[in-house]
């Protein structure tokens, strides 16, 4: 069984590269190698991860403002998916990330009391063009009307409203949430790593530390992600007007 699981996921992969091959550089994807906890939360149907797959703004509106028993029951069946995965895999902890769980934050330490978040924060200027890039490349494997032009002011303000829904939960769970900037983890990644394990209760460990200095060895070149704000109808006055302070 285990030997189809990864069957099928290499012909997942070699299917979406082939029509997006644009996808090797905005998240590279491999059949066994680590993977956002994204479509765990997707089988639950209360997602942001559709608004990647396609323009569906009524469920974006009401994942944002109706949603929060439905988001509680979602996350209960995430808990689920991954106590069978533990079962599967037993003896270490999970570490997860997606960043469809920004506007669920409330819900997920509601639902996982021991779950401890890291919140990375990156500049407006470079994450809204970048997650523009990666939805009009997903929706084109999808459909022929992708509208790069449109996308962009209406993704601004979506993750303007995403971002104040998860300052809003770590407000109220602030000895869970650690906040680190991106430029943190790219000019000093070895001490943000520390840091990381200590929000998390865990010894990092001699062995982590040279596991993690060849890995930073072996990408100290990743792939290129091309992009800027023209393409996606915005510029720089309304990406900041979009998410204010």
């Amino acid at each position: 069984a285990t030997g189809d699981r990864r069957r099928r996921a290499r012909i997942v992969v070699r299917a979406l590269e082939r029509f997006a091959p644009a996808v090797r550089t905005i998240h590279p994807l491999r059949a066994e190698a680590p993977e956002e906890d994204t479509w765990l939360l997707a089988h639950t149907f209360v997602s942001m991860t559709f608004s990647l797959l396609a323009r569906v703004e009524s469920y974006s509106d009401w994942l944002r403002d109706s949603a929060q028993d439905a988001l509680r029951r979602a996350y209960d069946l995430y808990r689920l998916e991954l106590q069978a995965l533990d079962w599967q895999r037993p003896g270490g902890f999970w570490v997860l990330k997606s960043p469809a769980h920004l506007p669920t934050l409330a819900a997920l330490l509601e639902r996982l009391p021991e779950a401890r978040i890291v919140m990375m924060h990156r500049d407006p200027l470079a994450v809204v063009p970048s997650t523009c890039s990666l939805f009009a490349t997903v929706r084109g494997v999808f459909s022929d009307e992708v509208e790069p032009q449109q996308m962009g002011p209406a993704l601004a303000d979506r993750l303007a409203g995403y971002q104040h829904q998860a300052e809003e939960a770590s407000r109220r769970f602030p000895e869970r949430v650690l906040d680190v900037r991106f430029e943190e983890l790219v000019e000093r990644p070895l001490e943000t790593l520390r840091g990381v394990y200590r929000h998390a209760g865990r010894a990092f460990r001699p062995e982590l530390e040279r596991s993690a200095e060849a890995w930073l060895a072996r990408h100290r070149r990743p792939p290129e992600h091309r992009y800027d704000l023209d393409q996606f109808g915005l510029d720089r006055d309304r990406v900041l007007a979009a998410f204010g302070r």
